[in-house]
């Protein structure tokens, strides 16, 4: 029997990454593979759940303005852990309550976990919330207090999108121009609109896939496998911090065959063949509008999974014995 490592991101904003590879290994086991999955969501839904349940630790939620408030976790290793639902709806205050919440509650480390979001209001619900007085426009800092973010709580930005993203317009400019008097920002620290408020903190940036698969100890979960599926958007998934490259690079590393679903075959996919060599499946063999796609996407995974594990079984290749 075929022994598969599923490590899947998300296909759409209603198909988060652990229903995907639900789907996966329903495809896969139907076609007499023995599939072991992983869901490596980057920020979206299901982030938090996803290291809690793995890593152990608990749920809490912060008071934003919003009526849900935002969700964020504190990890068993003292690692407190925020999604983009921090920062989605445009304004990042609600990230701003959870960074205070965690810091008494003693966290001794930060992750921000910003997924592919890059509309936000550039950090300055975070910064109000932290203290630092913004004018009354809400354009520029006009003060910054002693120590608004203690150094010995690291935080991480982790990001999809490289660090280069630049911040366009002149609101923009003239808001970062302020930051820039008060606190000492890498002027290449451009990951997204949030970025360079976090960096005034002294947070760090690292792509999101290499890092979470690194707590969640995905690699070992690849080696022990004859054959590696993934899933995702292929579109600006060639990025640092993207789930396909990531399963690309790590299988090319344990000397594993991968295979990779993604909704069709756009553009990034040579940068994906350059992150080591994989092969890429499309879910539909013409363009379809997503509209209609969406609605079959759970399906369309089950039976690419089905058909790559027919496959898979029929080789009767196996990994290499140590």
């Amino acid at each position: 029997m075929s022994h598969v490592a599923v490590v899947t991101g998300h296909l759409g904003a209603h198909f988060g990454a652990a229903a995907v590879a639900e789907a996966a290994q329903r495809g896969l086991e139907r076609a007499g593979c023995a599939a072991r999955v992983a869901a490596l969501p980057l920020g979206e839904p299901g982030t938090i759940l996803t290291l809690v349940r793995r890593l152990g630790g608990r749920v809490f939620t912060e008071a934003s303005g919003r009526d849900a408030g935002v969700r964020w976790a504190l990890l068993r290793d003292g690692t407190a852990v925020v999604d983009r639902s921090a920062v989605a709806d445009r304004s990042t205050a609600g990230l701003g309550a959870v960074l205070k919440a965690a810091r008494r509650m003693g966290a001794r480390k930060i992750l921000v976990c910003s997924g592919s979001v890059r509309d936000t209001d550039l950090g300055r619900g975070l910064l109000q919330a932290l203290g630092v007085t913004l004018d009354r426009d809400q354009e520029r800092v006009v003060a910054w207090p002693e120590n608004p973010w203690p150094a010995d709580i690291p935080i991480t930005l982790l990001y999809v999108w490289p660090p280069t993203v630049p911040v366009l317009g002149a609101r923009a400019r003239r808001w970062l121009e302020s930051l820039r008097r008060f606190a000492p920002v890498d002027p290449t620290f451009r990951v997204g609109e949030l970025g360079p408020a976090l960096a005034a903190l002294g947070a760090a940036a690292e792509p999101a896939a290499p890092h979470l698969a690194r707590l969640l100890r995905l690699d070992e979960l690849i080696r022990g496998a004859d054959w590696v599926l993934t899933a995702g958007v292929l579109s600006g998934s060639a990025q640092a911090g993207g789930v396909l490259p990531w399963v690309a690079r790590e299988s090319r590393l344990a000397g594993r065959a991968a295979w990779a679903l993604v909704p069709e075959i756009g553009s990034g996919y040579e940068t994906l063949y350059r992150a080591g060599p994989i092969g890429i499946y499309p879910l539909v063999d013409r363009p379809q509008s997503w509209r209609h796609m969406e609605r079959r996407l759970v399906t369309l995974v089950e039976r690419a999974a089905f058909r790559l594990g027919v496959f898979m079984a029929g080789t009767g290749w196996r990994r290499p014995e140590p």
